[in-house]
């Protein structure tokens, strides 16, 4: 299997870790301490009411982010909204791109990590894309994130049923011949 056969949806991680852009850097940074994350993806609809398919992606934030704000010695950072502190320049990929799309992207743009949005929820072209700040958010659903160790993973993985199904298939033709019996003469 090659990467580009597998699509990126077998690297997906759907545990992403959100915070909406009007919590403060503090509490981003409790969530991914709970949790254990570098990052959170910042949204911009805080409405409980709504299904967190009607939030819109608008950013994302990473402890990067929140160690060169609070290299500035100002306790101001931790009230500051995650919206002011992470970044609104988000690269995504669309669910229906490859491992291979996914894993230059990251190379490429030095990135760890890469929101992936749900091809049949976006208006955005097709393969991978880079917004421009957009205070109305990002069009279309969140799946999950990409990294390169999710790649690597969803790789092995596709190898591995792959040469499991080759071994099967081995097994079981020669399960299924039948013995040619001797001719009489």
């Amino acid at each position: 299997a090659e990467l580009q056969q597998i699509p990126v949806k077998e690297g997906i991680v759907k545990d992403v870790l959100r915070v909406v852009e009007r919590d403060s850097v503090a509490v981003a940074l409790d969530r991914m301490t709970q949790r254990k994350q570098r990052f959170a993806l910042i949204f911009t609809n805080s409405s409980s009411m709504l299904p967190k398919a009607a939030q819109r992606l608008c950013g994302i934030i990473t402890l990067h982010d929140i160690d060169l704000l609070s290299g500035s010695q100002d306790e101001s950072v931790k009230e500051m909204s995650c919206a002011d502190a992470g970044s609104r320049r988000v690269l995504c990929l669309r669910s229906d791109s490859n491992l291979k799309e996914a894993y230059e992207t990251l190379r490429n743009s030095g990135l760890r990590q890469l929101p992936v949005l749900d091809s049949s929820t976006t208006n955005q072209k097709s393969g991978t894309y880079s917004s421009t700040v957009c205070p109305v958010g990002i069009d279309g659903r969140v799946l999950g994130t990409v990294d390169v160790e999710s790649i690597k993973t969803a790789y092995r993985l596709a190898l591995t049923r792959r040469a499991l199904s080759s071994a099967e298939s081995t097994s079981s033709s020669t399960l299924v011949k039948p013995r040619k019996e001797p001719t009489k003469t």
